[in-house]
């Protein structure tokens, strides 16, 4: 399927529209109701028995309560699991713009919740940006290569780098500091020192 748009506007590129009206009468709109999918898009592959079984979907919701020139609503992304036949929410985008990973209901801009399932944390620190959950441990965790430097950094709007803390793969050390320097060090031994 090819979709082309010839129109000299910035906003005129090709689409596809999906709608959904709570009638069952062609041409009736009728008000939809929070959490009612309205569009998707699915593949399925053909499986040695048929060409039922669905891979992967993305589907559109309400997300909220609709009211005229009101439509809230959230993209769910999902894919199933080796081994089983019906696909799960993997990533969700709601309303608000959060993010959630491993949960539907995102409770800020990135929620990320583990394989252990959610704590059942409901609510968070006030500034929080980025929610790592999950009921056993949870990490973060940086990957470089055996010389980079791995970086956590907290920049303002006078300048970059107004804390930090370096860890760096070469030397097996782990540098902390304040106002653009480094304050102290902890070598591959443990030691603590100035830089």
């Amino acid at each position: 399927m090819s979709l082309q748009n010839f129109q000299n506007e910035a906003n005129a590129g090709a689409m596809i529209i999906g709608t959904h009206s709570r009638s069952d009468t062609i041409g009736t709109y009728t008000v939809l109701q929070d959490d009612d999918r309205i569009f998707t898009i699915q593949a399925t592959g053909v499986d040695g028995t048929d060409a039922a079984t669905v891979a992967g979907e993305i589907s559109f919701y309400v997300d909220g309560t609709p009211g005229s020139n009101d439509m809230p609503g959230r993209i769910e992304f999902k894919t199933t699991l080796d081994g089983q036949s019906s696909s799960s929410t993997r990533m969700t985008i709601d309303n608000a713009g959060n993010v959630g990973i491993g949960t539907a209901a995102p409770i800020d801009r990135l929620h990320i919740v583990g394989d252990d399932g959610p704590s059942g944390r409901t609510s968070h620190q006030a500034n929080a940006q980025v929610i790592i959950d999950n009921n056993g441990d949870a990490a973060l965790v940086f990957s470089q290569c055996n010389t980079n430097v791995g970086v956590i950094q907290w920049d303002d709007t006078d300048a970059v780098s107004r804390g930090s803390i370096y860890y760096s793969h070469a030397n097996d050390s782990m540098t902390f500091g304040t106002a653009d320097g480094g304050r102290m060090v902890i070598d591959s031994a443990g030691v603590i020192c100035n830089p």
